[in-house]
């Protein structure tokens, strides 16, 4: 396998971080904007404890992918920016309505957080959708 990137999704696949880090890297030197790299060295950053660190592989403003914003708010969370990570979810679902696993979890932690009335409002929109 001499993609770079796919050597790296599939280290990260068997938690051979090492391989997965050199892999992205690779991928990253080759192309800066790779969105699989980015996303692999974010969840790799998510997992070493280094969640400060995820924003600079997913600030891609052209690209509307719902992991990236899944990535970015699970960072804010780890960093324990709670309200900064419903506030940027919330933005996310406006411009991703389609979400639907990110909705169910951004609702499903307001309503843990006690925050109900947004809880209600994140879900009602999603319901919203549904056909």
């Amino acid at each position: 396998m001499t993609n770079p990137t796919a050597r790296g999704l599939a280290a990260l696949e068997n938690a051979d971080w090492e391989e997965a880090e050199m892999s992205f890297t690779e991928a990253l030197e080759l192309d800066p904007r790779d969105l699989e790299a980015n996303i692999g060295m974010a969840r790799m950053a998510l997992h070493a404890g280094y969640p400060e660190d995820v924003h600079g592989f997913i600030s891609m403003p052209e690209t509307l992918d719902p992991r990236l914003g899944d990535l970015e708010y699970t960072a804010l969370r780890a960093q324990g920016k709670a309200d900064e990570a419903f506030r940027k979810a919330l933005e996310i679902l406006v411009t991703l309505p389609e979400a639907t696993a990110f909705r169910i979890r951004v609702g499903s932690d307001l309503l843990a957080a006690d925050r109900h009335v947004e809880a209600l409002q994140v879900f009602r929109e999603g319901r919203a959708l549904d056909p």
